[in-house]
This record gives C-alpha cells, sequence and structure tokens, in this order.
C-alpha cells in the first residue's frame, strides 16, 4: 500500500481527529514532497474547492518537519523546492480547510469577522511540530512533577480539562514562550510550545488529547520510575531519549547535584532533623488537589501517639490546578507510628511505621536506606550501634542518639539492636518483588504465579564455611555468590551463617521468560530462593479505571509476546486493543500468551460495576424501568465502596435507603419503601440515585422509573406512504386511534411499534384528531381493553417534506459553512407559502 492509498484508508476508516495522528516514514515523506510538487505545478484554482486529504497530510508533514519560529510558508517553499505564488498557497489552505470539513477533523475556532486562519489549523494539526519538541517534554514534565506529582494516575481527563483552562488563559500571550507566575517570589519558569499546539489543547477533544498525552507521561514515568527508554522509534520516543540526556548532563553538571533523579518519587511526609537544636519536624510536602475534591480550604491531620493536630494549608494554583504549599510540623517522636491525613472533600491518607531507627542525609531530610558516602543516623536512646565504624557518636542528645558516616560503601552494614542494614536496605530473607505489576496475573495449571517486570533482590543465609564455594544458580546458568553479592552481613542470631543480599537486576538479562532462582551450598542440598515469571515490557491497561453502565470492556496491551484472546476479541487484526464482553461472568479479560516457548494462562482484572434485583446482575443501564417490573431487594457490586445508599431524586421526597454491605464491595438494599412512593406519584418518572464512597463521596444516576405509558407521534410522507413515527415508553402495546376532524369518523385505529407504521388510510390533505391508547389485559383473562393515554391531540395532519406549505417551523440550530452558528433566541416561522422547489415565505417569529 503507498502512502496516497494509505492515508485515504487511515481517514476514511479510523476514528481519527488529528493528521499528525497518520504515521508517515521518511521515506513516505519523501514520496509525498514529491507529488506536492507535481500537484502544485498543476494545479488550477477553481470555484468550488475539492478536500484532498493527500496535500492537507503534506502540508502538516512539512510543519511537523521544517516548522521553526517564522512564516509557515517560507518552510513550505524550502522544502518544495521552488517558490509558489500566493494565490496557490491560498487555494491550497482552501484545499485543507474543506478537508477539515469534510472529514469532521478538528478546526481552530475562529474569531468573529476574523479571516480563515489556514496556517494556524495546518501547525495545530502537527501537534508538536519537531523543532519545539523539546520545549514540550519540558511542559510536560513540569506538568507531571507538579500536577501529577510522578504518580500517574489511570486517567488524566480531569487533569486534562484542567490544563485546558490553562492554556485557554494563555492564548493571547504572544510568541511561543509561556510562563508560570510568579508565585510567593518563587522564579518564574518558562515553556517553549507553539500557541497553535497551545490552541489545540484549549479547543481539542479531551478524549483524544489526553490519551496522547497520558501515552507521553508513561514515557516519562517508565523512565523516572524503571529507569526505561522508550523502546519505539517514532519522534516521540526518539526526541525523548535527546531530551532527557541533554537534561540531566545540565542538572549532572550543576553542583553535582541531579534534579531529575531516577526513583519513585511520592510526595509523601518526611521526617527532617535539626541536629543543632536537637529537634525534629516532619514536613509534608505539596499536595495536588483535584477541583472535585476541593471544598474551601485544605487541612492536613496528624495522629500520632494518641493525639490528633490539624494545619489549614496554603493553597496556590499552577496550570490551573489546586496544589499545598509545603508545611513543617513541630515536636513530633520520630521513631513512633505517624498517620498523616491530607483532607478536603475527601481523605489522602500516608502511614509512616513505627522504626527504632531514621536515616538521614547531609542535608537532614530522611532517606529509605543507607546511601552511597555520608549518612546520618538517629536511633532511640540507648540503642546497640555496631559495625561499621563511624565518623562520630553523639549520645548527649535528650531525644535520640545520633552517628555520622562519612564513607558508607556497599559492603558496610551497620547493626542496630542486632538488625543489620547496608545500601541494600534492612535484611529480610526472602526475594523483594518491588516491581511485580497489578495489571495482570499469570497462572501455569491454574496456579497463580509470581511475576515481575524488573528482576527482584533476593536475601539468604549461607554457612560462613561454605561462601567462598557457594553458587547462585539463575535457570541454568551459576554465578559465585561472591562475585553477584550486593551486601554480606553477619547475622547475630545465627553467627555460623552469613546474611546474602543479591540485585538480581545488576547482571541477569532482561529476556522475558520463568525464572528459577537457587542457592547451591557444598555438602547441602540445592535451595529454592524464589522463581518467577520475567516480563518487562508487559503492559495491560484497561480503557477506564471503573467500567460503570458498560457491557463491554476496552483493554490494551503492549510488548512484544504472543497473545491470544479467550474471552476477549481483536478490535484492531492482529493489534493490541482488545474488547471483552461483561454480560457472562467473568470480571477480567482472559488470554493465553506465550512466553519463551511456555504458555500461561494471563488474566486482565477488571472493576466492573454490576446492579439488578434479586441478584440478577447486569451491566448496562436500562433507558428506564417500568414500575411493576421492580423488586423490593436491590443489589449493587462496586469494587472498593466502602458504602453506599439510595435514593429517590425527588424534590419533594428525601427518602434514602442505606445499603447492607455483603462484602466485597456488594451491598443490598431493601428499597420497598421507594417502590411504594414511586407507584403513588402522579409523576410519569421518578429517578432512583445512588450514593457511595470509597476515597470519597461519589454520586450516581442509576434508573428512571417508569410510572405509566408514553407515547409520542409524529405524521409523515415517506415515499409517498403516509407513515407515523412513533416513540413509545411503557409495558402495554401502544394502539393509535385517527378520526377525521370535522365528522369525527373513525378513520384508522391499530396497533403500533416505536419506529416507522404505515398508515395508508390517511390522506395527504386531511386534518385528524389522534388519539392515543394502551392495551391492557382483563385481569380474568376474558380479553384485553383499551385505556386512553393522555389528551388528544387536534389538528394533526401529514407533514410532506417536499411540500412543507401551511406547516409551522421552529429552529434548532443553523449551519453556515459548515459551523453552527451561535443563536441568543429561539425563532420560528409560520403560515409558509411555498415559491419554488427550495423557496418558502412565511412570517418569522421569535421564541
Amino acid at each position: 500500500m503507498n502512502i496516497r492509498e494509505k492515508i485515504k484508508d487511515i481517514i476514511t476508516h479510523s476514528e481519527i481527529k488529528l493528521l499528525s495522528q497518520i504515521p508517515v516514514s521518511f521515506d513516505e515523506y519523501n514520496e509525498l514532497i514529491a507529488d506536492m510538487r507535481n500537484y502544485i505545478q498543476h494545479l488550477y484554482v477553481q470555484t468550488v474547492v475539492p478536500a484532498n486529504p493527500i496535500v492537507a497530510v503534506a502540508l502538516v508533514q512539512i510543519a511537523i518537519r521544517a516548522y521553526s519560529d517564522g512564516n509557515y510558508w517560507d518552510f513550505f517553499n524550502d522544502e518544495i523546492g521552488f517558490t509558489v505564488p500566493a494565490s496557490k498557497k491560498n487555494y491550497l489552505g482552501q484545499i485543507f480547510a474543506a478537508t477539515l470539513r469534510q472529514y469532521h477533523l478538528f478546526e481552530l475556532d475562529r474569531e468573529p469577522g476574523a479571516k480563515y486562519a489556514y496556517v494556524e489549523n495546518i501547525k495545530a494539526h502537527s501537534y508538536v511540530p519537531d523543532n519545539y519538541l523539546s520545549g514540550y517534554w519540558d511542559f510536560l514534565f513540569a506538568f507531571y512533577d507538579r500536577n501529577i506529582l510522578r504518580q500517574l494516575p489511570e486517567s488524566i481527563e480531569e487533569e486534562f480539562s484542567e490544563m485546558s483552562e490553562f492554556f485557554a488563559d494563555t492564548l493571547n500571550v504572544a510568541g511561543d514562550s509561556i510562563s508560570l507566575k510568579n508565585l510567593d517570589n518563587k522564579p518564574a519558569k518558562s515553556y517553549k510550545l507553539l500557541k497553535a499546539t497551545r490552541a489545540l489543547f484549549a479547543q481539542g477533544d479531551s478524549i483524544i488529547l489526553s490519551s496522547e498525552i497520558y501515552r507521553h507521561l508513561q514515557i516519562i514515568d517508565e523512565f523516572y520510575y524503571d529507569n526505561k527508554l522508550p523502546q519505539n522509534s517514532d519522534r516521540f520516543g526518539e526526541s525523548f531519549c535527546i531530551w532527557q540526556k541533554r537534561s540531566s548532563e545540565i542538572h549532572d553538571s550543576d553542583n553535582g547535584k541531579t534534579k531529575r533523579r531516577s526513583g519513585k518519587f511520592y510526595h509523601r511526609p518526611y521526617f527532617k532533623i535539626d541536629r543543632s537544636r536537637a529537634s525534629v519536624q516532619l514536613i509534608i510536602p505539596e499536595q495536588k488537589i483535584r477541583n472535585d475534591d476541593f471544598s474551601d480550604k485544605v487541612v492536613a491531620i496528624v495522629n500520632e501517639n494518641g493525639k490528633s493536630r490539624s494545619f489549614d494549608l496554603s493553597l496556590y494554583r499552577a496550570f490551573g490546578v489546586i496544589v499545598s504549599e509545603p508545611i513543617s510540623v513541630p515536636d513530633v517522636d520520630v521513631f513512633g507510628h505517624t498517620e498523616v491525613i491530607i483532607r478536603s472533600l475527601s481523605d489522602r491518607t500516608f502511614d509512616i511505621p513505627e522504626c527504632e531507627y531514621r536515616i538521614f542525609d547531609s542535608d537532614s531530610t530522611e532517606l529509605a536506606k543507607l546511601k552511597p558516602g555520608q549518612n546520618y543516623l538517629i536511633t532511640e536512646k540507648g540503642a546497640n550501634v555496631r559495625g561499621h565504624k563511624a565518623l562520630y557518636a553523639n549520645k548527649d542528645h535528650s531525644i535520640w542518639d545520633e552517628y555520622s558516616y562519612s564513607d558508607i560503601d556497599d559492603e558496610s552494614v551497620i547493626y542496630i539492636n542486632d538488625t543489620p542494614i547496608s545500601i541494600t536496605g534492612t535484611f529480610v530473607e526472602g526475594a523483594d518483588f518491588a516491581h511485580s505489576s497489578h495489571e495482570y496475573e499469570i497462572f501455569k495449571n491454574g496456579s497463580k504465579l509470581q511475576t515481575a517486570y524488573r528482576h527482584p533482590t533476593v536475601s539468604f543465609r549461607i554457612a560462613k564455611s561454605n561462601y567462598s564455594g557457594a553458587f547462585l544458580w539463575c535457570n541454568n546458568e551459576k554465578y559465585y555468590v561472591d562475585d553477584v553479592a550486593a551486601s554480606v552481613v553477619d547475622l547475630p542470631d545465627a553467627p555460623n551463617d552469613y546474611g546474602v543480599t543479591v540485585l538480581l537486576e545488576s547482571f541477569l538479562e532482561e529476556r522475558a521468560g520463568i525464572y528459577r532462582i537457587c542457592v547451591d551450598e557444598p555438602a547441602k542440598n540445592l535451595h529454592e530462593v524464589c522463581n518467577y515469571v520475567f516480563l518487562p515490557d508487559l503492559r495491560c491497561r484497561p480503557e477506564k479505571p471503573r467500567f460503570i453502565f458498560a457491557s463491554e470492556a476496552g483493554i490494551t496491551i503492549t510488548g512484544d509476546y504472543d497473545i491470544e484472546p479467550v474471552n476477549a476479541i481483536c478490535v484492531d487484526d492482529g493489534g493490541s486493543d482488545y474488547l471483552v464482553d461483561l454480560t457472562g461472568t467473568d470480571e477480567a479479560g482472559r488470554f493465553r500468551i506465550s512466553v519463551d516457548g511456555d504458555i500461561f494462562d494471563m488474566n486482565v482484572p477488571l472493576k466492573i460495576f454490576k446492579h439488578g434485583f434479586e441478584k440478577q446482575w447486569r451491566f448496562d443501564r436500562p433507558d428506564y424501568i417500568w414500575i411493576d417490573d421492580m423488586k423490593n431487594d436491590l443489589y449493587i457490586s462496586m469494587s472498593g465502596a466502602t458504602e453506599a445508599k439510595v435514593y429517590l431524586a425527588s424534590k419533594v421526597s428525601d427518602m434514602v435507603v442505606p445499603g447492607t454491605s455483603l462484602g466485597d464491595g456488594v451491598f443490598r438494599f431493601d428499597i420497598s419503601p421507594i417502590v411504594e412512593q414511586i407507584r403513588s406519584s402522579p409523576r410519569p418518572y421518578n429517578y432512583i440515585g445512588l450514593k457511595f464512597r470509597d476515597n470519597k463521596e461519589r454520586n450516581l444516576s442509576l434508573y428512571r422509573v417508569l410510572n405509566r405509558t408514553f407515547v409520542d407521534a409524529e405524521v409523515i410522507l415517506d415515499d409517498g406512504i403516509p407513515r407515523v413515527d412513533v416513540k413509545y415508553e411503557g409495558k402495554n402495546a401502544p394502539v393509535l386511534r385517527f378520526c377525521d376532524e370535522k365528522t369525527g369518523e373513525t378513520v384508522a385505529e391499530k396497533h403500533v411499534v416505536n419506529g416507522m407504521n404505515d398508515f395508508p388510510e390517511l390522506s395527504p390533505d386531511g386534518l385528524y384528531t389522534m388519539y392515543k391508547f394502551e392495551e391492557t389485559p382483563d385481569p380474568f383473562g376474558f380479553g384485553s381493553e383499551l385505556r386512553s393515554i393522555g389528551n388528544p391531540t387536534v389538528r394533526i395532519g401529514v407533514v410532506n417534506p417536499d411540500d412543507i406549505s401551511n406547516c409551522k417551523i421552529n429552529f434548532r440550530k443553523i449551519l453556515w459553512a459548515g459551523k453552527e452558528l451561535h443563536l441568543n433566541y429561539s425563532y420560528g416561522v409560520f403560515s409558509l407559502q411555498k415559491i419554488d422547489e427550495v423557496t418558502y415565505t412565511g412570517v418569522l417569529y421569535e421564541q
């Protein structure tokens, strides 16, 4: 398939909104440029401007690859190889606009009275030109660091809406540099981001753009969490590798400090000590507060030793998001158990466990474990500390004992009350699977297996007499323990043994497969430390964090693995997107995955909302429920919910029914009072809502309950035959009766269904009175009777779309040049008289 066929196929059959979403290789780009040269040389300006997706994609690709500051058409001329006349450039811009409208692609809003901004739309469709990618990564990292707080959520649609508001506020800024304003004397930071790109973020489709940004945030996230560079070779992956290398060089040269370090960045509370004053503070770093979680203030609650303290946090906005200023909490028990709750409309809780020691760096900031070089250690008074020689020990403080170490290295071991700690952490036998994904589960013959996307750290005991001859087996490869050990410590509780810690990722290759790790000591049986399935590149991401009123769930699976769906279907012909039917019994996507010749069962857990009467589960939300079909026992299943209640959404009733928790997010409700209230209600519709709490209280519209039958009907002339378009909701069969307006004689009477119903008995020139009935069965089974629904509709006629004389028209919207005009008022026309096939006259009125 050549590039022209590829473009036409994608733009016709794929749901794209930006032309940059069509991938174009280097060779395809050269082919496009050659086609454009030939097209321009033979171009003739026409009155009717045609759409041409090939031309449109070429214009965008030139913006992506060549555009920098200045006039777009100068770069266009350079790429084409000759100067294109202004008239032809304008015509190419019109072709671009026609293409956007024909294929329903993104188009920038035009200011009233302004000329069409062809070039701005071309640049917006480039998303981010190559020459602006460094500034894009600068901005995206700032967004990730400040607004996501380096904790990538399952979806960023909410964050994107706030980002969109921020960009809308920056569109009046001249040039392509935007800045965060000074906040409490903090220096402003500027980011180079094309103005057309900012307009795209401000006006574009939030679902598509947040998905695109999320993909790039994942690149940042995987680098800073897992130290992994992107494997894909698209322009974003390549530019990130260049950007992070340049950024690291800049910060590494700044007094030896690296600002952007790999490793997790939790923004969780930590301790900071003032050794000169023998005082300790708990630092609560900045926290992001979601808009829908924010009330009028944010409070930090610190609970320790049976007492509780509250602190109001100072707030500011960055990129349109609420962020709290960090605070210092004095007089805390540095060794005790502390709980910190960040509270607004919802709670975020951090737990700091009790520990007999804390480690600090040279800036007196708490460390999770020892690091090479300078460390400070404080312990509970009187703790037995030995092992690595301290630079000094100060036991004069009334609160703690303090130790300073200036030369911690890989072999350093410190014993605190006989507990060994080193740069690998506290010695605990077993395997530390710190990098095991919760996105999927792997099974073999029905048994669940341990998985990892980074090799674990393993710790085990070896007899000192066997240490020099001991091996570590990793599958069929063996390694001398002495060669791979990251830490070797004496064990006070076993003086004849060593405690050995090995960082497997420091020497094992990143090849997917089963790994069995065993210790081989001389004169002893082989001892298995752990076994696991190593899947370094597997990612399984549901399209939503929770599927509410959904009968199917989308899952994207990435990684170079042979995957066969079991209860899912692949929706992109051999690609990575799958759909799972939720109407069965599964609450997970089920697949078979082949890894290094082994076949495993893989489950991708899904959070699914279910509901139903008498535990007859359903996943979708019906258009309505007939009152007679409701039962008194309602069940709700919502993973993660801790409490729930249903209520009658009515201005005249505040009836609320609490749910009884049955465990695992399942609740039962006795809604018999609500059912009786609806039965006695004079309203045709009543609404039942659900309130539930996971980390905050949320609302969900549950059911629209129909209390009596609803029928609406419109008579039109369709293909020369009078037909009645019926919209019907209810339980009993509807019947329509048409009577002559003057004589009252019945002209037609019949059962109808939703949609079009033939009524050839009606005359296109006649006027009728329409009666609506429902056919109700006789309770004794002797037949049925008609029961009237509402009032009759008088002076109803057959509407002929080819001649609407004597009809009245109300305008709902007006389109001009493919765009909807803004209407300040509603308008209508009556007394229509036909002039010709396309022209009528009438009386205009304002509603």
